[in-house]
C-alpha cells in the first residue's frame, strides 16, 4: 500500500525454477574469403530468433550473442575481418510460458504496463560480478528460500544459466525433521549456520 503514489508501469525481472538457458549456433559459409559486416552479423542473429526450437511448454525471453568462430579461431568481435566460415553461438534464455502468462495477468489486473522484462541473473552479476571476474571466469550462486541460481561467466559473458530447486527453506525443514519448531530451525540457521 502506498498513499497517494500511484504505479503505472514496473520493469520485470525473471527468475525462478523455470528459467534456464539453452545454446544455439549459426553457421555461414561463403565460396570466397568474405569480409564480415554488421548485415552479417544482424542476418544470423534473426536466422537463430527464427530456427531456435523452444522446448514445449516454454517462451524465449532473451537470446545473449556470444562469441563467434572464423574458420575455427574465436573472435569477440567479427566485424571486418576475412573469412570463409563463420559460426554464430548464442545463449537463449527460457521460461515457463505459464510462468510468463500468470505474471503478465498479474500486471494486467493490477493495471500496470511492463515497460520492459530481464533475466535476473544476468543483471545481478552485472552489478555485483566485477569486469575481471566475468573476463577469468566465475559462478554466481544466489541461493534464495526455495531455489538456488548458478550463472557461469567466461570471457565476459553468461555461457550458462541454472536454476537448482534447492533453497535455504530446505536447510530450515532438515532441521525441523529433528523435532525442533520451525521458528528454533530458522533461528539455528540464522545464527549458527555461518561460521567466519
Amino acid at each position: 500500500s502506498l498513499d497517494n503514489i500511484a504505479i503505472k508501469k514496473a520493469y520485470v525481472s525473471l527468475a525462478g525454477l523455470t528459467v534456464h538457458s539453452i545454446r544455439s549456433k549459426v553457421t555461414r559459409t561463403f565460396e570466397n574469403y568474405t569480409k564480415i559486416t554488421p548485415d552479417i552479423i544482424n542476418e544470423m542473429a534473426e536466422e537463430n530468433d527464427s530456427t531456435f526450437i523452444t522446448p514445449e511448454g516454454y517462451t524465449r525471453v532473451q537470446a545473449i550473442r556470444q562469441e563467434y568462430r572464423l574458420d575455427g579461431k574465436i573472435e569477440k568481435s567479427p566485424i571486418g575481418a576475412p573469412t570463409r566460415v563463420i559460426e554464430g553461438n548464442y545463449l537463449n534464455i527460457v521460461i515457463k510460458e505459464q510462468y510468463l502468462k500468470q505474471l503478465n495477468d498479474s500486471f494486467e489486473q493490477a493495471e500496470i504496463k511492463i515497460e520492459d522484462s530481464f533475466c535476473a541473473a544476468r543483471m545481478d552479476a552485472e552489478i555485483i560480478l566485477p569486469p575481471d571476474a566475468r573476463r577469468n571466469g566465475c559462478a554466481l550462486v544466489n541461493i534464495g528460500a526455495d531455489t538456488t541460481t548458478v550463472a557461469i561467466y567466461k570471457n565476459e559473458m553468461m555461457r550458462k544459466l541454472v536454476v537448482l530447486p534447492l533453497g535455504s527453506n530446505n536447510i530450515t525443514m532438515d532441521l525441523c525433521s529433528l523435532q525442533i519448531s520451525r521458528d528454533e530451525a530458522e533461528e539455528i540457521k540464522i545464527t549458527r549456520g555461518y561460521k567466519p
